[in-house]
């Protein structure tokens, strides 16, 4: 009988044996190598352990009670430690401006680089609040001093004056530049003038260089220092006018106030008027531009010099002056041209005289009146100088036509037809009104009118009036009787 064999064991005969079903196999091995390993693998940990803790210790700050510090020393932290800061602003009467009020993180805190820390920082007082303006002038410059730093105004400013009047340390005035003493705030713009008392000047003071300085610097200087200025002008040929030239007391020596400084001022180059009136218009005019002075010529009528001659000037010749100056010089338009002005109005002749005076020919017009021809009202009807040349100073007679002489007739029992025709034929203006013609009865209404329908009832120049053609004549027209 065969013996039966479990699965194992058939596969045991048929394959060959793994090493690990064999039978194991022990060796010594030395006990100095695994000391060796051991220690090895203790001092990587060790470097492990100290890479995570340095690794860990260099990526996380410390932070610093900040409250206190200038904002700039805070950004000067944040920036050294990698630190982003989060700034929240805020008004704080009692904390100067860019100073730490809070932080977040509590001092001695760690906190990761490249983290956020936020900061509440003083803007300081605010500027906008509004402020009690007190009696300024009744304070002196200590309790001023005192009232702005109290109040850490930031537009309050003192500034100290000489005075003869107020008393040191009292208030001289006080200008606010916005707005007024009701509306004031801690930002309001006021300077306020605080008196030094009366200046105290020493008996001597030193003289300073005035060289290439002007005339009112000195004026000033003097001024500042109660000295007493003497200007004297003089021509120079290298100064600039204006500049000083010489001073009476050297620069650098001690004087007396009361002796008083003498400074000659340049009035620049001497220029040497020339005889202007021997020349003509261009001539004058190339002289004046070569020694630069300015040339005015006035046209003016002459009876003694021909027109274009120059006759006078307002500097005279071999006058010294300076470079600049204006020269005025009378250029004859010779005696006065008079034309015909007949026919024309009094206007005309009028604006005439004027334009010929203005250049000093002094023409007067006389004036009469006289009747004269059909529509020649208003112009002139003769002159007693006309197409001639007068002296300056002449006067002319005109005459004025009064219009053409007439007898003003008698409307009386014309009709309005009939007035009109006669007024066309006399050359004269009427202007007609109408009204209701008295009654003849005026107690009875059925009465007739006393003026007929379209008759004259009146007119306002009287019958055989001496008249012109260029009066007016009201007429008035009956309409009969009123119904």
């Amino acid at each position: 009988m065969s013996e039966k064999k479990s699965f194992l064991d058939s596969v045991a005969e048929e394959t060959t044996k793994p090493e690990s079903f064999n039978e194991e196999k022990f060796e010594y091995v030395n006990g100095g190598n695994k000391k060796k390993i051991i220690i090895i693998s203790s001092i990587a940990l060790l470097i492990v352990a100290a890479v995570f803790i340095v690794t860990y210790i260099t990526s996380r700050v410390t932070v610093p009670d900040m409250v206190g510090w200038d904002i700039n020393n805070s950004y000067q932290w944040a920036q050294n430690n990698k630190i982003t800061l989060n700034i929240n602003n805020e008004f704080d009467f009692d904390i100067d401006e860019d100073i730490v009020i809070a932080q977040n993180l509590e001092a001695e805190e760690t906190i990761k680089k490249n983290s956020v820390l936020n900061l509440t920082v003083s803007m300081g007082a605010d500027p906008d609040e509004s402020m009690e303006f007190p009696n300024i002038e009744e304070m002196n410059n200590s309790e001023i001093e005192a009232w702005i730093e109290e109040n850490k105004l930031t537009g309050a400013q003192i500034e100290t004056q000489y005075s003869d009047v107020v008393e040191a340390d009292k208030v001289i005035n006080y200008e606010l530049l916005d707005g007024n003493e009701e509306n004031f705030k801690r930002k309001s713009r006021v300077t306020i003038y605080i008196s030094e008392g009366s200046q105290e000047l020493a008996e001597t003071i030193i003289v300073p260089s005035f060289a290439n300085t002007t005339a009112a610097q000195v004026i000033q200087w003097g001024s500042e220092n109660d000295i007493e200025i003497n200007i004297v002008e003089v021509f120079d040929e290298y100064a600039n006018a204006g500049l000083v030239v010489t001073q009476s007391v050297n620069s650098g020596t001690e004087m007396l106030r009361v002796d008083g400084l003498t400074v000659e001022v340049s009035k620049g180059k001497a220029v040497t008027i020339a005889n202007l009136t021997s020349m003509t218009k261009s001539e004058a005019q190339t002289w004046a531009n070569q020694n630069n002075v300015s040339l005015v010529i006035n046209d003016r009528y002459n009876n003694s010099y021909a027109q274009g001659k120059l006759y006078s000037q307002s500097i005279a010749s071999g006058t010294s002056t300076t470079e600049g100056e204006i020269i005025k010089i009378n250029c004859s338009l010779g005696k006065v041209e008079v034309g015909n002005f007949v026919g024309g109005t009094k206007l005309d002749i009028l604006t005439w005289k004027d334009d010929v005076n203005e250049n000093g020919a002094n023409i007067s017009i006389a004036e009469n009146q006289e009747y004269g021809e059909a529509g020649s009202f208003g112009k002139i009807i003769s002159q007693s100088i006309s197409n001639d040349t007068v002296n300056t100073s002449t006067e002319i007679t005109i005459t004025i036509s009064k219009g053409m002489k007439l007898i003003m007739p008698d409307l009386a029992g014309k009709t309005e037809e009939e007035v009109r025709s006669l007024g066309d034929e006399l050359g004269i203006k009427i202007l007609f009104d109408y009204k209701y013609s008295e009654l003849s009865n005026p107690e009875d209404a059925e009465s007739e009118p006393t003026v007929s329908r379209d008759y004259v009832i009146s007119q306002s120049i009287l019958a055989d009036t001496i008249i012109s053609d260029a009066d007016t004549i009201n007429v008035v027209i009956s309409l009969g009787k009123e119904n």
